[in-house]
């Protein structure tokens, strides 16, 4: 459900309230012959939430941009049960959920004819994993009218899945509920042309990225934290 007001030429307020539901369905064989078993079941989850974007264009070249959004994703069934050789109620997951709370803000102007900044930051809070703040800044220099240079800096978090941190009686996955967020970072160099027939970009960049969380090589798998690594073009 999507709701806008428009307080004058320069303000404008975006709601969004929705309700999401996801199903997983899950089978396959999980011991070979001569015992053959095999399971079957559904994850399902449902997300709930609210947004809202509060938006302000100036005159001129201003725009800025105040954001607030409120989460709740619960996984509300994990039934699963296998049949053949065994036979047994196996659930996935617990049937649990967390609360996601995000706030941002951005900012957008030129400092000249040829030069716009763009700067802004986004913090996050997950109920199980705490905080984090992602500052964001970019500079487009229009060289003429067909070229532009960008000058981009990010920052990200993303925190652990459920399928990560919270699988139960599978023998493919073992959980890792101690597992941290992954930080991103990453810094651009853009070049552009474009006129009416043609478009060509050239884009150099390094990326970083901290507590990366990767996948082990034993059987079952867990999923690790392991260290830092970037990447760059």
């Amino acid at each position: 459900v999507k709701h806008n007001v428009d307080f004058n030429e320069q303000w404008r307020l975006k709601t969004q309230l929705f309700i999401s539901e996801h199903k997983y369905a899950l089978g396959g064989k999980i011991i070979p012959a001569p015992i053959e078993t095999f399971i079957n079941g559904q994850i399902e989850e449902k997300d709930k939430g609210i947004e809202l974007n509060l938006i302000y264009t100036g005159e001129q070249s201003a725009r800025m941009l105040f954001g607030a959004e409120y989460r709740t994703p619960e996984l509300t069934n994990t039934d699963a049960n296998t049949y053949g050789a065994f036979n047994q109620y196996l659930p996935q997951a617990p049937t649990t959920g967390r609360t996601i709370k995000g706030a941002f803000f951005q900012y957008q102007d030129a400092i000249s004819e040829n030069v716009e900044y763009i700067i802004g930051a986004r913090h996050d809070h997950y109920s199980d994993f705490g905080s984090h703040l992602s500052p964001r800044l970019g500079v487009n220099w229009q060289l003429n009218a067909e070229q532009v240079i960008k000058f981009i800096y990010g920052n990200s978090f993303r925190a652990p899945s459920r399928s990560e941190t919270d699988v139960i009686n599978s023998n493919a996955f073992v959980k890792n509920s101690n597992l941290k967020p992954e930080i991103f970072s990453t810094y651009d160099v853009l070049w552009q042309y474009s006129d009416d027939a043609t478009h060509f970009s050239v884009d150099v960049f390094y990326n970083q990225v901290e507590d990366a969380v990767r996948q082990t090589q034993t059987s079952p798998i867990t999923f690790i934290n392991q260290g830092s690594g970037h990447s760059r073009d």
